[in-house]
């Protein structure tokens, strides 16, 4: 009886534990998309142009950047519960000023603590499932980047309806406060986390040895940030690319990347307990072969608002299952070693995230089209590593 009510502590332990990692991903999805939807109105807010507001982009990933590189090491030697602490109190002090102080400078700096938060709720909560569901890792992952794809969803709708309404946009950075204490609350009331690495892992010199010995993971590496760098760019400028090239007003440009998330995160839906069935490689390659043309119908189409509109869902929706699939086959390819494999993941997911959002707000201005373009030429470059990919692995379902 004893062994029964501990079994069902245990189990209820780890439910609570995967549902704090959801409300993390929510939070790194709002986010994500939070910055690119409020873009139209932060020009006249923080009375700065697009070129320097990409600096929020870029400074969110930098603080991704330094981050990621530590924080598997991180989770192997404090674990999932004290690297989500930390993040989530990290988002709080990153967002909950944002709404109060209209200074560009202070915000570039919150920028980058935000980033480290990102890093540090992203990682954690993706070991964190990772540990959890060791035998059924695709599900598991899915469900986890659903909750990514809600928060994306929510920044742009929640600034359009600020807009609309006549409030601050900036708002929405207050929701991503409430939702921190919240998320370090639910963490800190779980206590220990069952299934947390026992032993601390192989560290920076296990990891490249990794690297050198498996060519699927270095080609991975290549196809994460390629994904990242086409995802993170539409994300960020679509909602700025139809209000320039559309007219539209800001509350309206600001649902486009709602939009997008809209398709990926139904995608992730539907295509969810299908995921054990299918050759995931293969999955891959036909969705980014999709998103050149409908990424490339955004950039053709940018004056007619309905036909970007239906464009940049279907991109979402071709991109939809990309992240789930590359951790999933992280996770076959290393079994016991994803902390390893996922170094390299979140590093070069943060590099995309660092390089190419900037690097499209040096353009904008000038040759909107051009970084809008950028997408079609990077999901490309994806479906063709993801071919060379299905060749390295065992391509199994």
């Amino acid at each position: 009886m004893a062994g029964q009510e501990g079994q069902a502590g245990d189990a209820a332990a780890r439910q609570r534990a995967e549902q704090v990692s959801w409300l993390g991903y929510a939070i790194i999805g709002l986010m994500a998309t939070a910055y690119g939807a409020a873009l139209p109105e932060l020009v006249h807010q923080l009375r700065a142009s697009y070129g320097e507001l990409s600096l929020l982009f870029a400074m969110q990933s930098l603080g991704n950047t330094v981050t990621y590189f530590y924080a598997n090491h991180l989770v192997d030697h404090q674990g999932t519960r004290r690297v989500l602490q930390i993040g989530f109190w990290l988002f709080f002090a990153a967002t909950a000023l944002l709404p109060v102080i209209p200074d560009f400078a202070v915000w570039v700096v919150l920028a980058l603590l935000a980033g480290v938060a990102f890093a540090l709720v992203d990682v954690g909560g993706s070991r964190l499932v990772s540990d959890l569901h060791r035998q059924h890792q695709a599900q598991a992952f899915n469900r986890l980047n659903l909750w990514f794809g809600i928060g994306a969803i929510s920044a742009p709708l929640a600034v359009g309806l600020l807009n609309g309404a006549g409030l601050p946009v900036t708002l929405v950075f207050a929701l991503a406060a409430a939702l921190a204490v919240l998320g370090a609350m639910g963490i800190t009331a779980i206590g220990a986390v069952p299934g947390e690495p026992a032993q601390p892992g192989p560290g920076l010199r296990g990891n490249f040895e990794l690297w050198r010995g498996e060519a699927w993971l270095r080609t991975l590496t290549w196809l994460v940030f390629l994904y990242v760098a086409a995802e993170s760019g539409f994300s960020a400028w679509v909602a700025a690319f139809v209000h320039v090239r559309a007219g539209l007003p800001d509350a309206i440009a600001s649902l486009y990347p709602a939009a997008y998330q809209v398709g990926l995160t139904v995608t992730r839906l539907l295509i969810g307990p299908r995921l054990p069935l299918l050759r995931l490689e293969r999955v891959l390659v036909l969705g980014a072969a999709a998103a050149v043309g409908s990424s490339a119908v955004v950039v053709s189409f940018g004056h007619s608002p309905i036909v970007v509109l239906v464009a940049a869902a279907l991109t979402g929706a071709c991109l939809g299952p990309a992240f789930p699939i590359i951790l999933t086959v992280a996770g076959r390819e290393a079994p016991r070693r994803e902390g390893q494999a996922f170094f390299f993941i979140f590093t070069s997911l943060a590099i995309a995230a660092l390089v190419v959002p900037w690097a499209e707000g040096q353009v904008f201005m000038q040759l909107p089209e051009l970084a809008m373009a950028a997408t079609s030429v990077l999901v490309a470059g994806m479906a063709i590593l993801a071919a060379r990919l299905g060749k390295e692995t065992a391509g199994a379902p």
